[in-house]
């Protein structure tokens, strides 16, 4: 039902460009290392059989815990076919990076650069954003 999960990012719609992939899985294995806070980022074409992708986001983290796949803080999944994007936070950073946060970080760094269809910029300057929250 849901994708494989063997990077940081789980490119399954192919928006990336190898080099742009590189640089999200490196920065992000790197603020890991330095944080012990982990972000994946899933791209999906489809949520079928979900219609809502907050509920598809949430499921896949919790399968993706239930597996021991993730000891993830954070997912971030994307489907740029549906126009679609969701960050789901684990309750453990809640109080680093509230709901409101993560809304507002949203609106203002990723789905601006997404509407110009630059996804890697987007997701580039959304999880600057996070790491400065996190931090």
């Amino acid at each position: 039902m849901f994708p494989a999960v063997n990077d940081f990012v789980n490119d399954n719609e192919n928006i990336f460009k190898k080099h742009e992939k590189l640089i999200l899985n490196t920065t992000l294995e790197n603020f890991e290392r330095s944080s012990n806070n982990k972000i994946i980022i899933v791209t999906v074409a489809s949520i079928l059989p979900y219609d809502d992708i907050f509920k598809y986001s949430l499921d896949m983290a919790n399968f993706l815990v239930s597996e021991k796949q993730l000891g993830t803080k954070i997912l971030i999944v994307l489907s740029k076919n549906l126009r679609q994007i969701q960050i789901q936070n684990s309750d453990s950073i809640a109080n680093l990076l509230t709901d409101e946060e993560t809304k507002n970080i949203l609106e203002t760094f990723i789905i601006p650069e997404f509407k110009k269809g630059d996804y890697f910029k987007g997701l580039k300057k959304g999880i600057s954003e996070i790491k400065k929250e996190l931090n």
